[in-house]
């Protein structure tokens, strides 16, 4: 057995056990001193002194001899070498990181107060010594307070209540080790306190705690309790007597053991459209419609509610409509050959599109004026001032899909601009292709990356047309320059059928595009035309070409919206003049507070659910341009995890624990403090002092008496 001491000097107070030995081994008589007129009548005697020479109080030497020596033990700091012993003297203080769990499945009716009440208890339960760090975190983690000794300023932290934002445990985990990483205390600690959500848990994502480190999760909630969520809105526009109209269908889902019965509304401009009722059973999921609304003005508001159950943020959607931005295409070829194209692009959803048709002889400049795209469809290009006049249109920043069919023809002298020229056309070898390649990545593609959102292999081609891409398109002649500086590039192809050939393919030249379909937009090369997917890929095609974004009615609650970005301001805020900007408002949040953007004033965190409005001065409320957020609907799945699994996959391995400890070298200053036996000792010197004071009172008056 081992023993040390942090700080031996301290050892020399034991010189002060001389002290308590002589007062019970000496003693004086005090001098008596009397008065007289006259000492003449008076013997001389000589004053006698006694001299204690044994001890008559031995328990009241030996509490004063002991007392002195643990206060002088105390003031050493003394610990064990050996860790048996070392552990059995104590735990010593404990740094503990408390994760305290506010995304929005924490305000399920009575979490959050259990949450608080299981901090607090964590809190409370510090001893002398002890540090604690509190992490909040929902998406994000923030650091509340770091390692700190004082219970009251940790308690004071416990105050807020649950977002709008789903659980992430990465970035709080990450954050708890970088507390207990840099730690001195042998001792570590962390607390989680969550409803655990099963949905947010991957244990491959995360790092384990540093070695040794104990792992407490507390579970708020069981994880079945009911719910019925609001899943989704969608929002299908209508023309109805030059009116345009939504009518908006809202799905529910639910969580409960029995049917219940939920009331769905659609209230729009502070008008109610509709109500609905419907059963619901465990897992159901419904779709329910409301009557068609008129999209009056921009900016209008509308909420979907559901009747209000224990967790209230799935119980409601909001969204923001605006009438349809009024967008011209021009389709050129054939009359009659674009029935498809034609009927494709007028029934858009999200814009009032007008098509107009023109043959390949006919098209002049005016023809392209105020247009945002056009096609040319299996014809042939146009001559002279026609061909001049479209290839200005694209220069200028028109957008231009060209369908290769039958009669597309034209010389090398248009490949600079068109991107290539069209070769043969081309019979498969084995009857048919289909698109082998796609560019997901693409803008024109990107819809169709998810599961069941489209199969783009379901057209089958019967004929195309070889195109060749030029190598120099966009690198000669003064427009190709004028392309350069703006950022052209050579031909980049899109989708490949089957055999290689290329089927899609988009060029830059100056500041607008070309798109090459090296087949028909009908039913005469291809059955693509016939296909689901047609209608979204017409669309798709038209917004590229446009290079238009759509207006969302809503944002997710954690998204960030740049305010700079031109396009998104334009399709989110179509009342707004071209003069105008949103950096200059200010902005309340759907609390009503009014936000602070000093710090990043060209950005916005969408943190809370609800409208975001942003307000000229003098303005009241509800007339400000808005923005609708919601919660995303994954945290509505409360089904939990287990905690145990939870918390095994959190701790280090053992034997990567052994190692850190020998490697990490141990102190002794690390034992003492873990073992802190100096605390032990001045409690039994504070004992042993009140015992001498018992005993000397008692054993005082005794003396007293046998003095008298």
């Amino acid at each position: 057995m081992g023993l040390g001491f942090l700080g031996p000097a301290f050892l020399l107070g034991a010189v002060a056990l001389a002290i308590p030995v002589l007062i019970h081994l000496t003693h004086k008589t005090k001098r008596n001193v009397v008065r007289f007129p006259s000492l003449m009548f008076l013997e001389d005697l000589p004053v006698k002194v006694t001299r204690k020479q044994r001890v008559h109080h031995w328990p009241l030497l030996l509490a004063r001899l002991l007392a002195f020596a643990l206060l002088a033990l105390a003031f050493a700091r003394p610990l064990f070498e050996d860790s048996d012993l070392g552990a059995a003297s104590g735990p010593g203080p404990t740094e503990t990181v408390i994760l305290l769990d506010q995304s929005y499945s924490m305000g399920y009716e009575g979490r959050w107060d259990e949450a608080l009440a299981e901090a607090r208890d964590a809190v409370s339960g510090m001893r002398d010594g002890d540090r604690a760090s509190l992490v909040l975190f929902d998406e994000g983690a923030r650091l509340a307070v770091r390692s700190s000794p004082d219970p009251a300023a940790l308690t004071a932290a416990l105050a807020g209540a649950p977002g709008s934002l789903l659980t992430a445990y990465g970035p709080a985990l990450r954050l708890a080790r970088s507390v207990l990483d840099v730690s001195q205390y042998a001792n570590r600690e962390l607390i989680v306190i969550s409803d655990f959500q099963r949905g947010d848990w991957q244990a491959a994502d995360f790092d384990q705690m540093p070695p040794g480190t104990e792992i407490r999760p507390l579970q708020v909630g069981d994880g079945d309790e009911p719910n019925a969520v609001l899943r989704s809105v969608a929002l299908a526009r209508q023309r109805f007597q030059n009116q345009e109209r939504v009518r908006a269908t809202a799905t529910v889902s639910a969580a409960v053991a029995d049917a219940a019965s939920v009331d769905v509304s659609l209230n729009v401009g502070g008008v109610e459209i509709g109500r609905e009722s419907v059963e619901l059973e465990a897992g159901e999921v419904k779709s329910l419609a409301f009557p068609p609304f008129t999209v009056s003005a921009a900016g209008m508001r509308g909420t979907v509610s559901l009747t209000p159950d224990p967790l209230s943020a799935d119980d409601q959607l909001n969204f923001v409509v605006s009438p349809s931005p009024r967008v011209s295409a021009l389709i050129v070829s054939s009359r009659g050959s674009s029935l498809y194209l034609r009927r494709a692009l007028e029934i858009s959803d999200d814009v009032n599109m007008r098509v107009d048709q023109v043959t390949a002889s006919r098209l002049s400049a005016a023809d392209l004026a105020g247009r945002s795209f056009a096609v040319l469809h299996g014809s042939e290009l146009p001559t002279g001032a026609g061909r001049n006049a479209l290839q200005g249109f694209v220069e200028s920043g028109g957008g231009l899909l060209v369908a290769l069919g039958p009669r597309s023809r034209w010389g090398p002298e248009d490949a600079s601009w068109l991107g290539g020229t069209p070769g043969r056309v081309t019979d498969p070898t084995g009857g048919e292709l289909r698109l082998g390649f796609v560019d997901y990545s693409h803008p024109v593609f990107e819809i169709f990356a998810g599961a069941q959102s489209g199969d783009l292999a379901s057209g089958r081609f019967f004929r195309t047309r070889a195109f060749v891409p030029s190598e120099t398109a966009g690198a000669t002649g003064a427009a190709a320059r004028a392309g350069s500086a703006s950022g052209a590039r050579g031909p980049r192809v899109l989708a490949r059928f089957d055999d290689g050939s290329p089927a899609l393919i988009e060029h830059r030249y100056g500041r607008g595009r070309v798109l090459i379909w090296t087949s028909t937009l009908d039913a005469t090369w291809n059955d693509v035309a016939l296909q689901p997917v047609f209608l979204p890929l017409v669309h798709q095609l038209s917004r590229h070409l446009e290079n238009r974004r759509a207006a969302s009615p809503w944002f997710t609650a954690g998204q960030i919206m740049d305010l700079a970005d031109a396009d998104l301001i334009e399709a989110q805020f179509p009342g707004l003049g071209e003069d105008e900007s949103l950096t200059d408002r200010a902005v309340l949040a759907p609390g009503g507070d009014q936000l602070d953007r000093s710090a990043e004033p060209g950005f916005l965190e969408l943190a809370e659910q609800g409208f975001y409005e942003f307000r000229v001065p003098g303005s009241g409320p509800g007339e400000g341009l808005a923005v609708a957020v919601n919660a995303n609907r994954t945290e509505s799945e409360l089904a939990a995890l287990d905690v145990e699994e939870f918390a095994a996959s959190l701790r280090a391995d053992e034997r990567d624990g052994d190692l850190s400890v020998e490697q990490a070298g141990i102190t002794s200053a690390d034992r003492e403090q873990r073992q802190s036996l100096w605390r032990y000792l001045l409690m039994g010197a504070f004992v042993l002092l009140i015992a001498e004071t018992v005993i000397s009172n008692r054993v005082s008056p005794r003396g007293v008496r046998e003095g008298s």
